[in-house]
């Protein structure tokens, strides 16, 4: 019996190291470098990557660093940490930070990489809390931010996991910032079916996709450069942040889910293909032999989608995704369903078919012949696009001293939307943006010298009827000009609504001789007929204010009147330059400025429709 108890205790003393060892990773270790690979692990410490004095690439970090290569495969959470001597149950740390200001290196992944085949079933979760990628500068062919393969071993988990990823390969936050560098082949957030709750990229004076021969180590030329969601796997929130960059191609991926996507373009952004969910290089890609196997269909899908693309932006298109596009008038997502609904679970349910489609754009597409769907196509009924447009508004401060007469606006509030609507009922408008065509639109007012004859006799005789000693300052053309692609297409002479104009007056004219007082007047020619319109004058003197909903010409006149019994001296008229040449120079200037609305933005609604 003795001898019995003895061998027990050693029998369970031979797989006491196993049970003791098996453990979940939370906390960051110090960093290790594979050379058989040339594989550069943080293991949750941050890093930074730099080119030193040497002309070499380190990756340094609190007490340490480590010399890498341009194929060296940087990964800032852990490495593969299991194997069958010391299990390892899971990996569940707080975040990882990777940042790179010089040097070269070929990959960079931020959160773990568990990739060796037959692995992925001794962990119970593989979890980073935040990845944090940031890239100020060097060179890198790929960026990702959660991923399952390293394309070393390339070995990835299987649609079989979509299930459980969103408690078991997964990050809470990847938030992936590029700044004044190039991404020379794509980056994306997901692969090998893993799952980021919520991921930002931002691009800013950046580039992606001017990748060669040199920088693939398969000495071939690789796919499309993009920044995407994924290449397999599921993102909760997706938001693309572009300024002043040159990207080739933006999407959701292939093979990817996705909750909401957003992408935001402005500056001097040059964008290539935008797609409305995963990607497609063409139609045909989605015909024929690839529907027989379910690895090569881009099924990607997107419950939400927005775009908003900024004034200075050029984009080819925002075509149709995989959920979107035709096949034979038969929606893919339709063939998709049909064919392969039991062999996936990823799938986001038939309500993607009409996810809601808000493109928000201040310029129309530059490419429009392309066999490729475009999501502007009036057929798409749940696509809403706004046009934006950003009139030159004059804008003026009453309280400032000038020379002459200025115009312009002081309150703005309300004035971009009248002129929003009225822009939005113009045919001509409408027509060129169905064109394709860039549409801006600005206020503009300049001095006339010489009326025509029947303006100046319809002002005159105005006058004479409601008063007769009045003295004319100045004549004026008020309107609302259009352009297309830099062209004039028309002028707005009505609104909607009336809008307040505001002129501030010159010191010359607002002194008044003693014993009068003094009333303004403008009067208005529009369609061949004289309107004097009532002005308020400001309580200081400076500044006088009118409501107009017609833009043509306007005579700004004023009467002096007995204020007493007394006899006065008789006033003289002021002083005020007729010509007002520098008028014209102010508002080029100073006043007719895309910005000067301070901002606000009109949304010309266009619902598409069937």
């Amino acid at each position: 019996m003795k001898k019995y108890l003895i061998g027990l205790v050693a029998f369970a003393f031979m797989f006491l190291p196993m049970l003791v060892n098996a453990e979940t990773i939370t906390k960051a270790k110090t960093p290790e470098y594979n050379a058989k690979y040339d594989l550069f692990v943080a293991n949750g410490t941050p890093i930074v990557i730099e080119e030193k004095e040497d002309g070499s690439t380190y990756a340094t970090w609190e007490g340490g660093e480590q010399k890498l290569t341009k194929w060296t495969l940087v990964i800032g959470g852990y490495y593969n940490p299991y194997n069958d001597d010391s299990s390892v149950s899971g990996i569940d740390i707080a975040s990882t930070s990777i940042t790179m200001n010089s040097g070269k290196v070929w990959i960079i992944v931020g959160g773990n990489v568990v990739d060796t085949e037959g692995s992925y079933d001794k962990y119970e979760t593989i979890h980073v809390g935040d990845i944090n990628v940031e890239i100020n500068g060097g060179s890198v062919s790929e960026v990702s931010g959660v991923t399952g393969a390293n394309q070393i071993t390339n070995t990835a988990l299987s649609e079989n996991y979509y299930d459980k990823i969103e408690s078991y390969y997964y990050a809470d936050n990847v938030d992936i910032t590029v700044k004044d560098t190039s991404i020379t082949y794509r980056l994306y957030i997901t692969s090998s079916y893993t799952y980021a709750k919520k991921a930002t990229v931002t691009f800013i004076d950046a580039s992606i996709g001017s990748i060669d021969v040199n920088d693939n180590k398969s000495n071939k030329p690789v796919g499309h450069h993009s920044i995407s969601a994924g290449t397999n796997g599921k993102v909760g929130e997706f938001i693309v942040n572009i300024t002043n960059s040159d990207v080739d191609q933006v999407d959701i991926g292939f093979r990817t889910m996705v909750d909401s996507m957003e992408v935001n373009i402005d500056g001097t952004s040059t964008i290539g293909d935008i797609y409305a969910g995963s990607y497609y290089g063409s139609l045909t890609n989605s015909k024929a032999d690839a529907w027989q196997n379910l690895g090569n269909i881009s099924y990607g899908q997107v419950n939400k989608l927005e775009f908003n693309i900024g004034e200075g932006v050029k984009y080819n298109n925002i075509y149709a995704g995989f959920q979107f596009a035709s096949l034979d008038g038969i929606s893919e997502y339709d063939t998709f369903y049909s064919k392969f609904t039991d062999k996936i679970a990823a799938g986001l349910g038939e309500s993607v078919k009409k996810a809601p489609v808000v493109i928000n754009t201040a310029v129309a597409p530059s490419v429009t012949d392309s066999e490729l769907e475009s999501m502007f196509d009036t057929k798409f009924s749940n696509v809403k696009v706004n046009y934006i447009t950003t009139p030159e508004i004059p804008t003026v401060d009453p309280s400032e001293e000038v020379d002459e007469p200025i115009f312009g606006i002081v309150d703005t509030e309300g004035v971009d939307a009248v002129l929003g609507e009225s822009i939005e009922n113009n045919e001509k408008v409408n027509e060129a943006l169905n064109n394709g065509q860039n549409v801006t639109s600005s206020v503009e007012i300049t001095t006339t010298k010489e009326p025509s004859k029947e303006e100046v006799t319809l002002i005159t005789d105005t006058l004479a009827k409601k008063a007769e000693d009045a003295k004319i300052v100045g004549y004026y053309d008020i309107s609302v000009l259009l352009k297309a692609d830099g062209v004039e297409i028309d002028r707005l002479t009505t609104l909607s609504n009336p809008i307040a104009l505001t002129i501030v007056l010159p010191t010359e004219l607002q002194e008044v001789a003693e014993g009068f007082t003094r009333t303004y007047y403008v009067v208005r020619v529009h369609a061949g007929k004289a309107e004097l319109l009532e002005t308020t004058l400001s309580e200081d003197g400076k500044s006088l204010t009118f409501e107009t909903d017609k833009f043509s010409t306007y005579a700004l006149t004023y009467v002096d009147s007995l204020a007493s019994e007394e006899t006065p001296t008789t006033p003289e008229t002021p002083e005020v330059p007729q010509t007002f040449d520098s008028l014209v120079t102010y508002i080029g200037v100073g006043v007719v400025s895309i910005a000067a609305i301070i901002g606000t933005v009109i949304y010309i609604n266009r619902k598409q429709t069937n």
